[in-house]
C-alpha cells in the first residue's frame, strides 16, 4: 500500500530543494549568444506548477484507491456471528469447583468419539468457564441445514452447511458428563427454555409456524421455548433469554478423554 506520508515528505522536500536553487541563481548573469540577461522565473513557475499538478494526481488517486477497497473488501463475505465467545455461569457452581477439572467444546463429524473433534478447552474455576470457540472449516461441517430444519420452512439458504456445539465436562483425564445452558424449569413442561449453539458457514432464515431463525456466518444461538406440555416448541436464534445458566449434567459413567480427537 502507498505511504502517503512518505511521498508527501518526498515531493515537500524536492520542492523545497527546487525553490532554493533557482533563487539563488536567479539573479546570476548568464552568457548566451553574446548576449547577457537575468535568469527569470520561467523555469521555477514551470516546475512549481508540475509539482502541484503531482499533488492532485496523487490525491485524486488515493482518493479513488479508498473507495475501490472500501467497496471491495468483500462485501459479498457474510458478517460473523458474534456468539464465538461463551462465558459460562455455572448454577451452583462452586460446589462444582472440586469435581470439575475442565470444560471442552467438541464437534462431532457422526455421532460417535471416534468421530469427534475437540475445538476449545477451558479450565473450570470460580464456579465457571470461558470458550472462546474457533472458526470452522468447510471439512468440519458434515451437515446440512436440511437435516436439522424442514425443507420448506428454509426462507434462505445458499448451500448452508452446520454442525453443533456440545461441552463435556472433564476431571482427571475423564469426561464425566455434560454441560447444558437452560433455565430451572423441568424440561419439557411449560416455560422450560433451552439453548445451543450451532455453527453456519452461510447465513440463512428458517420462517415458520415455529420457527423464527435468522443465522449469520459462525456460531449461533439457537433458542428453544416450551410452550406448552408435553412439548409444543418454539425456535428463535441469537439472543440469550434471561434466567438460563449453564448445568453440569453429571453421568456415572468415564469415558476418557483421549478418545476424542
Amino acid at each position: 500500500m502507498i505511504n502517503k506520508n512518505k511521498l508527501n515528505i518526498f515531493i515537500n522536500q524536492y520542492e523545497f530543494a527546487v525553490k532554493t536553487y533557482f533563487y539563488e541563481e536567479k539573479n546570476k548573469e548568464a552568457i548566451m549568444d553574446g548576449t547577457k540577461y537575468k535568469k527569470d522565473n520561467i523555469e521555477l513557475t514551470c516546475i512549481i506548477q508540475t509539482i502541484a499538478y503531482m499533488r492532485i494526481v496523487f490525491n485524486t488517486f488515493t482518493i479513488i484507491i479508498t473507495v475501490v477497497l472500501l467497496f471491495s473488501c468483500n462485501h459479498d463475505d457474510p458478517v460473523l456471528s458474534d456468539y464465538s465467545k461463551i462465558k459460562g455461569i455455572v448454577h451452583n457452581g462452586n460446589y462444582y469447583d472440586n469435581k470439575i477439572d475442565s470444560v471442552y467444546g467438541i464437534i462431532f463429524y457422526e455421532h460417535n468419539v471416534k468421530n469427534s473433534e475437540i475445538i476449545a478447552k477451558s479450565k473450570f474455576q470460580n464456579g465457571g468457564f470461558y470458550l472462546d470457540l474457533p472458526l470452522l472449516t468447510e471439512d468440519q461441517l458434515p451437515y446440512t441445514i436440511y437435516t436439522r430444519f424442514p425443507d420448506n420452512q428454509v426462507v434462505t439458504a445458499n448451500n448452508v452447511k452446520i454442525n453443533y456445539l456440545y461441552l463435556r465436562c472433564v476431571s482427571w483425564g475423564y469426561v464425566i458428563g455434560d454441560m447444558f445452558l437452560h433455565n430451572d424449569v423441568e424440561r419439557l413442561h411449560s416455560g422450560f427454555i433451552e439453548c445451543e449453539y450451532i455453527y453456519c458457514n452461510n447465513p440463512v432464515s428458517i420462517k415458520g409456524s415455529n420457527y423464527d431463525l435468522t443465522f449469520k456466518k459462525g456460531w449461533n444461538l439457537i433458542t428453544s421455548s416450551t410452550l406448552s406440555f408435553p412439548g409444543e416448541i418454539y425456535m428463535t436464534s441469537n439472543k440469550i433469554p434471561t434466567g438460563v445458566m449453564w448445568y453440569p449434567a453429571i453421568q456415572t459413567w468415564r469415558e476418557p478423554v483421549k478418545l476424542y480427537k
